[in-house]
């Protein structure tokens, strides 16, 4: 028996914070809390968490449902998922052909536990890699790796147990067993080289050990009961590499067992990939091959796209609305709907320095903006109007908050005569921390600046309320740069996250956590999350998220949430098989391309 355990010093740090808070939030077992590298777990969504069955080996989603803390029946299971191919949507598949997809930027190495910045670079990455579990559509995750006898729990749900299928084969021949998926989590969470993967990588709050019994059995250990980690191994960033792997090594070549194999790199122009004939889904993929092609004028895109040369695209742009609804209304082409877009648009604030550090100087400010008014200035030129965000839930998502409780009750989101009142009220708080005249302050944002983050419209906002604002532009590598080191005062930015939903959240308040680049600290907000992770009845998992997000927008308002758009892509009715899964962006099934085909 293999046992591989990680050493770093995270775990003593965690050990420290986390004994006088855990004492009176968990009922047993052990918990973790962020450290200034990473982010602690999080509760599941209602749907993440399907009844108790008795023990057996069976493909699983997620740990029961059960109205304690933390305790759970020992080894559970969840229902088989019925045959995808049973979905009328798959009729008829056929093999053969392929298709060309634009891309702003073709990756730049063959690396998705380390790739970031763009999302786009997973597309071609995604179809080169398998993950241990994969989504193809919805929030459904299955094992993807796993033979007939699937998945389950044991140790009252803190321990996975995985059967995997023997005979998956790498592109480089080798054979795929647990030593591989055991030393690809540990390089996702940074115990190989002590990068952590940004998108993945905060699986080290939830994963004590890995286990390797044998070839084809492995165990994952967690802290806690965590349904969060199937769907967290389920995005393209937590792609399986061949035990050995380096860094360095993927920057030359992939090392993985993916649907398709790499024919021709033109490094910074087109992926060329084909069909692997050793992949170990039967029929599948039913494409021969995929270029992509790096395209930076989105402009370009869209001709690609309307003269058939592409299968699908995102233009929300209301420039070609009329075009592309007459496509739609013949049959030609549908729209998918993505709901909640990337993220959140927000104004941040640098709670660690004046004027920022003062909670009236933030409700005041917060007080002052007119959301309808950003929200015109976010949505000019988009087909898809503009709704509101708050904390990163768009209405329509599992944890969103109904509209008739966000307009004129939500600080800041004051309408008509009530966002008169708001502006006097915002003017009234920051003569109290103050300042009756205003202060001078910078917005920083992206340059060149764009209208979705609507700068202008903010700053006019702000100084006609009395403050003296300038925006503040850099390019988005200095951008990064300076809101990392919390150089600045106030910023404009949106931020995606991986699996829109209150796990991920936790980054951006925590205290230390990964993503906090408002240097926020609340001991309340931290309790909550960590209670809330723990939590695995789903309504009371609800309940202590909706008491989060009470602090973060109505009391200590770290940042305003504003505006957003939910994500649009067309696709032509040619082009089969498409199913949008927990996020476009990082979903593991768009991305494997094994189940798309073209007639």
């Amino acid at each position: 028996m293999k046992s591989i355990r990680p050493h770093h010093p995270r775990y003593t740090l965690m050990a420290a914070f986390l004994i006088p808070l855990l004492a009176f939030v968990l009922a047993c077992g052990p918990g973790e809390e962020p450290t200034p590298t990473s982010v602690p777990a999080a509760a599941p969504t209602a749907t993440s968490a399907p009844a108790a069955a008795p023990a057996a080996a069976a493909t699983a989603t997620s740990a029961p449902s059960t109205s304690a803390p933390v305790a759970a029946p020992t080894a559970t299971s969840a229902p088989v998922p019925t045959d995808w191919r049973d979905d009328p949507k798959w009729a008829g598949a056929k093999r053969g052909g392929g298709v060309e997809q634009a891309q702003t930027q073709v990756a730049p190495f063959f690396d998705p536990q380390l790739l970031t910045l763009i999302n786009r670079h997973y597309e071609g990455n995604g179809k080169l890699y398998l993950n241990l579990f994969i989504n193809y559509e919805g929030r459904v995750v299955e094992c993807e790796l796993c033979s007939d006898k699937g998945w389950w729990y044991e140790n009252s749900n803190k321990t996975l147990v995985f059967d995997l299928r023997p005979g998956i084969k790498f592109h480089s021949g080798s054979e795929l067993t647990s030593a591989d998926v055991a030393y690809s989590i540990r390089m996702i969470m940074g115990e190989i080289d002590g990068i952590v993967s940004q998108r993945a990588g905060f699986l080290n709050k939830y994963v004590e050990s890995v286990e390797t019994p044998s070839d084809y059995t492995m165990k994952i250990h967690l802290f806690q009961p965590a349904p969060i980690v199937p769907k967290l191994l389920s995005v393209s960033p937590a792609a399986i590499y061949q035990d050995g792997t380096t860094r360095a090594d993927l920057k030359i070549a992939p090392a993985g067992a993916g649907a398709f194999i790499v024919d021709e790199i033109t490094p910074g122009s087109s992926w060329k990939l084909v069909r692997n004939p050793n992949y170990f889904k039967e029929g599948q993929p039913y494409l021969d091959w995929w270029n992509h092609l790096q395209i930076p004028d989105k402009n370009s895109i869209t001709a690609a796209f309307l003269t058939h040369k592409i299968p699908w695209a995102a233009i929300p742009g209301k420039a070609f609305e009329s075009q592309l609804v007459k496509l739609e209304d013949s049959g030609d082409i549908q729209r998918i709907v993505e709901l909640g877009g990337c993220g959140q648009w927000f104004v941040g604030y640098n709670t660690s320095a004046p004027p920022f550090n003062d909670v009236k100087v933030r409700q005041g400010v917060n007080l002052i903006f007119d959301r309808t008014l950003i929200g015109a200035v976010h949505g000019a030129g988009n087909i898809l109007p503009p709704v509101p965000s708050v904390m990163f839930e768009h209405p329509g998502q599992p944890y969103a908050t109904p509209l008739d409780e966000i307009w004129d009750t939500i600080p800041g989101w004051g309408t008509g005569a009530n966002k008169v009142k708001e502006i006097e009220e915002g003017k009234k708080l920051l003569a109290d921390a103050g300042y009756p005249s205003g202060f001078e302050v910078e917005l920083m944002a992206t340059a060149p600046l764009s209208a979705s983050m609507a700068a202008e419209e903010m700053q006019a906002q702000l100084n006609a309320a009395g403050l003296k604002v300038t925006i503040d532009p850099h390019p988005s590598n200095i951008y990064v740069q300076k809101l990392t080191n919390l150089d600045y005062k106030m910023n404009t930015y949106g931020n995606c996250t991986v699996l829109r939903e209150p796990d991920d959240y936790a980054a951006y308040f925590v205290t230390g956590g990964s993503r906090n680049l408002r240097a926020f600290s609340n001991a309340e907000v931290d309790r909550l999350f960590v209670e809330m992770s723990a939590e695995v009845d789903p309504v009371r998992a609800r309940e202590l998220f909706f008491e989060i997000q009470h602090i973060i927008v109505y009391e200590q308002i770290p940042w305003s949430t504003l505006m957003s758009t939910d994500g649009l892509y067309w696709a032509w009715n040619n082009f089969h098989g498409w199913g949008v899964g927990i996020a476009i962006g990082v979903s593991s099934g768009m991305h494997r391309g094994d189940r798309l085909w073209v007639d």
